[in-house]
């Protein structure tokens, strides 16, 4: 028995070393395991973490790739025609631009809303403003319908001498016409000059927007085919010129029948009505002799501008100042006797015609020292707003402007005697009263916002025309300026200036 339990003991203690060494291996195992499964785990959570990063990397790149596909396409949609409604206005038509190689003459009169019971200017500012709206503008209840279309295509040809002699490129602009079956010959003999004079318009436009829109090769010469009515056959067809630009002036005169070089260009625009902080947009279709303009009666660019007394009016005055009665006093002037227009009428503003490519600035600079002797230009305000009048004899986008004349200024102040009788600061609430006074005696008579005015004595006596009463050449506490009558495009500005002046005020 002895022997026996000395040979378990033994043993008994290997097998403990045994399991103990089992135990040691099993948890080093575990440990191994647990360390494994620890690393795979992490392992795996950093595969994960790090797909996420290139993930989000990736959305990251690909909304940058859009941002900046974004922001190309919405530079070059900049140079594309935006969702706006272009139409001006030349004679007795409106022209809706539906782009620069098509363009829809349409009557006046036959324009939705637009009656024969409204004065002229009325029914075009109606039918411009019809087409602003995106309305197809024509009353067709009888499918009596009429207007004109015009488009215009380019070919590039070779320009060749009578030697055949390659002289380069020749780029033949052909416009093409065709009118509504209900539009008679008479009718179109009618419009026929007018059309001449747009289909050149539309030329200069189309050719601009062809420059700007790609890269072509630059013509060496142009040849210009446009609608044209003959007389002997009662027919509209075409005539063809030959020119060698059509950006320098030179060319410019030979397009409008050899107009002499003298006489002075000015824009055609076409507007897209109110841009929504207190203006009308507008852009330039082409250069036009200026007695075509007031021929064709064509929508144009010009200036306004007040001149007031030591301050200020502008968009901060219109902050600041509670009532018109703070406004500074506005200089008034009345024009000549002598006027073929409106003369010895009443103006708040002095005005002019902006010739082609003329910045505003510019024309009131030379306006201001023409009519009133006015140059210094640090007393200029920026452009305040544009506002587009219409009347019987003149059509205009007008950009209005404030001009501050100093105390020391006065003094200085001289009229142009052609152009200005009487001139003098007047309190801004009486220009109010004497302007509301002037428009309500023309709506009395039917001829707001102005006919054109007879021109049967222009030497009549400088103090009395019109109805106005002018038997103070100053301003004083008399009621003078009651009968004061206004020229009826001033009219029209200061009613824009009222609105502008009230809009954020």
């Amino acid at each position: 028995m002895g022997s026996t339990s000395m040979t378990i003991t033994p043993l008994f203690r290997n097998n403990y070393y045994a399991v103990a060494i089992l135990l040691l291996l099993s948890l080093s195992s575990f440990t191994n395991a647990f360390t494994f499964v620890r690393k795979n785990h992490l392992l795996v959570q950093r595969n994960h973490q790090q797909t996420q990063r290139l993930q989000s990397r990736e959305l990251h790149m690909q909304q940058q790739h859009q941002d900046e596909e974004s922001i190309k396409m919405t530079e070059e949609q900049s140079h594309l025609p935006q969702e706006k409604y272009y139409a001006s206005l030349a004679g007795p038509l409106v022209v809706d631009i539906q782009s620069s190689d098509v363009w829809t003459l349409i009557p006046i009169a036959n324009v939705n809303g637009v009656s024969n019971d409204m004065p002229v200017g009325t029914q075009a500012m109606k039918a411009l403003q019809t087409k602003h709206n995106g309305n197809d503008g024509v009353d067709e209840p009888e499918g009596n319908a009429k207007s004109i279309t015009l488009k215009c295509h380019s070919e590039n040809e070779s320009c060749n001498d009578n030697n055949d002699d390659d002289k380069g490129v020749c780029r033949h602009i052909i416009i093409s016409m065709t009118a509504t079956p209900t539009m008679t010959n008479d009718e179109i003999e009618y419009y026929s000059d007018v059309i001449g004079v747009l289909s050149r318009i539309m030329i200069q436009r189309y050719e601009t927007e062809q420059e700007e829109g790609k890269d072509t090769d630059v013509p060496t010469m142009y040849k210009i085919t446009v609608p044209y009515f003959d007389e002997e056959t009662e027919v509209m067809t075409e005539t063809t010129l030959e020119l060698n630009s059509l950006s320098n002036h030179e060319d410019i005169y030979k397009l409008f029948f050899d107009f002499d070089e003298t006489v002075e260009l000015v824009d055609m625009v076409a507007t897209t009505g109110n841009d929504g902080s207190g203006g009308d947009t507008h852009v330039v279709l082409g250069s036009v002799p200026r007695p075509l303009v007031h021929g064709f009666n064509l929508l144009h660019r010009g200036i306004g501008v007040v001149v007031t007394r030591g301050t200020p009016i502008d968009e901060e005055t219109k902050k600041d100042t509670a009532a018109t009665t703070d406004l500074p006093d506005l200089y008034t002037h009345r024009r000549t006797s002598t006027k073929r227009i409106f003369p010895s009428l009443y103006d708040m503003f002095v005005g002019g015609v902006s010739g082609t490519q003329e910045d505003a600035t510019v024309t009131v600079i030379r306006e201001l020292e023409e009519e009133l002797g006015l140059s210094n230009e640090q007393q200029l305000s920026s452009k305040l707003f544009d506002c587009t009048v219409c009347t019987s004899y003149n059509r205009c986008v007008v950009a209005v402007f404030c001009y501050t004349c100093e105390k020391e200024e006065e003094s200085k102040i001289q009229w142009q005697k052609e152009e200005v009788a009487w001139g003098d600061f007047v309190p801004y609430s009486t220009i109010e009263q004497a302007a509301q006074l002037s428009i309500n005696r023309l709506k009395q008579v039917g001829e707001w916002p102005g006919t054109y005015p007879q021109d049967d004595n222009n030497n009549e006596d400088e103090n009395s025309s019109a109805g106005v009463v002018a038997s103070s050449d100053t301003h004083n506490d008399n009621d003078d300026w009651k009968q004061w009558d206004f020229v009826p495009d001033g009219l029209l500005v200061w009613n824009a200036w009222i609105e502008w002046y009230h809009n954020n005020n």
